[in-house]
């Protein structure tokens, strides 16, 4: 049902988050977001840092800000953090005098059932669990009406905390989420998807050993339907897989997680995700359509193979990523080692063909422009050979005229030599006198006689070899016979 009466402002919900609801100011805007739905999901947005559910908000945002709880059995030291559907409290357990964590839901007694179910989902997969590097769940009860969970208190802090400072060294961070990774998989064989990895849900006991925590959006393999409805987005858009940003819940399995592993190792070597957009949509539509930058070029010292592990694990395709958190995990193993890796660099090939895919208009384009350059590079070449052949047939032709030329200045020397040595011949008319000439010259050609008299013979109008032969001494002291 949408508000028929004006919203409250941004930071007049935000100051009743904090309030304790007393008041008739704050029960007046409580009565309104309980029938304003506008008003609920921007509490929602208020309250979830950087974890997004997107599906029914039907929880009163009004019931949220009750105070500490008062459990029996537990003395509350502080608040740890909160986030979109609880908050953790440092406690002492009485019984045991040890240091736990507390997790409550931050509705309290008028808690959804979207928060109950993912407060039973942590509770049920936390159970499944038994792993160094896993969160311990230590008991499941409840106070008031209202459900908490008693776990593993670690007070080394979280790994967004440790980011915030710098990146890790590469091996520092590949030795992490090898661990991380092992501690992955043995949820995966117990039939549970963590899907929502990040820093903020890394802990560090007193130690400094790592443990994956929040399992409260957790998918167990095991239980087909009734988890997560079908068009539902839930996760972290920073590191979330493709698969998981469309909100099809059918096809979300293990490998969401090799892909926020590969998203958290890619921070831990940059100090970045791999995708952080301005608003959390944005965000998804990065992870949807675009590559991540590599590791190298935000921090060069980055070894070339552990940049390589990374882009693996964030491949958009599923079936291209690990094909499981263990084999991510002996991979980095190998790296630590000095030893080959088994992931390989995206080919050239590849990466043109990807950046098409994401790029079809812009790709189209550069398309018919390369068809057209190539069009005409072919158009020219092909006119650039029947230019070469030309020029070899007009060499060649040249060569042969050339050729003929002193062929006939040598037959036009052999006919003035014929003729002083003949001088009987001279009061003959010329075609005689050529036929003499050819008897006595039988390797005379008539392309030889063409090339000694051009133009041919047969155009001189006619005249006595006396004359013709005045006209071949001339011809002989210019060929210097």
């Amino acid at each position: 049902m949408m508000c028929v009466t004006n919203c409250p402002s941004v930071e007049t919900l935000s100051q009743h988050l904090e309030a304790d609801g007393a008041g008739e100011e704050q029960r007046q805007i409580a009565d309104h977001v309980e029938t304003c739905h506008t008003c609920q999901i921007t509490l929602q947005t208020l309250l979830c840092s950087d974890t997004l559910v997107t599906s029914a908000f039907s929880t009163p945002a009004a019931a949220i800000g009750v105070g500490e709880p008062r459990i029996a059995g537990y003395e509350i030291l502080g608040e740890l953090g909160r986030g979109g559907m609880g908050v953790v409290y440092k406690a002492r357990d009485l019984k045991l005098g040890r240091l736990v964590a507390l997790k409550t839901i931050l509705a309290g007694a008028h808690a959804g059932p979207q928060e109950l179910q993912r407060f039973r989902t942590e509770a049920e997969a936390a159970a499944r669990l038994q792993h160094p590097n896993i969160i311990q769940i230590h008991e499941v009860g409840t106070y008031d009406g209202r459900a908490y969970l008693a776990l593993e208190f670690c007070p080394g802090g979280g790994l967004d905390r440790k980011l915030r400072e710098a990146p890790l060294a590469p091996m520092e961070a590949a030795r992490l989420v090898e661990t991380l990774a092992r501690a992955i998989d043995t949820a995966h064989s117990a039939g549970v998807v963590h899907r929502d990895l990040k820093p903020a849900n890394v802990l560090f006991a007193a130690d400094g050993t790592p443990k994956v925590a929040d399992f409260g959006l957790a998918k167990q393999l095991d239980q087909e339907a009734g988890q997560t409805a079908t068009g539902a987005i839930v996760g972290t858009p920073s590191y979330m897989a493709p698969e998981q940003a469309t909100g099809k819940a059918g096809v979300v399995g293990p490998a969401v997680d090799v892909y926020a592993l590969g998203a958290l190792l890619y921070e831990c070597l940059t100090g970045r995700p791999p995708f952080k957009a301005a608003t959390p949509l944005d965000t998804l539509a990065q992870v949807l359509h675009d590559e991540p930058v590599p590791p190298r070029q935000l921090q060069s010292k980055v070894p070339r193979d552990l940049e390589t592990i990374t882009l693996k694990c964030l491949r958009k395709e599923a079936g291209k990523r690990y094909s499981s958190a263990l084999e991510l995990a002996e991979d980095l193993q190998r790296l630590q080692a000095g030893l080959p890796v088994k992931a390989r660099p995206v080919g050239v090939l590849e990466r043109t063909w990807r950046w098409c895919g994401r790029n079809r208009a812009v790709a189209g384009l550069l398309g018919a422009v390369a068809a057209t350059l190539l069009i005409g590079a072919l158009t020219a070449s092909y006119f650039a050979i029947e230019a070469g052949k030309n020029a070899d047939r007009l060499e060649a032709v040249l060569s042969e005229n050339v050729a003929i030329r002193r062929r006939g200045v040598q037959t036009t020397v052999w006919f003035l030599k014929y003729l002083k040595d003949n001088p009987e011949l001279a009061n003959l008319s010329y075609e005689d006198l050529f036929v003499q000439f050819r008897l006595a010259h039988p390797d005379v050609t008539d392309a030889d006689l063409i090339g000694a008299f051009v133009p041919p013979v047969a155009d001189f109008p006619p005249v006595s070899s006396a004359g013709l032969g005045e006209t071949f001494r001339f011809d002989a002291r210019m060929f210097g016979s």
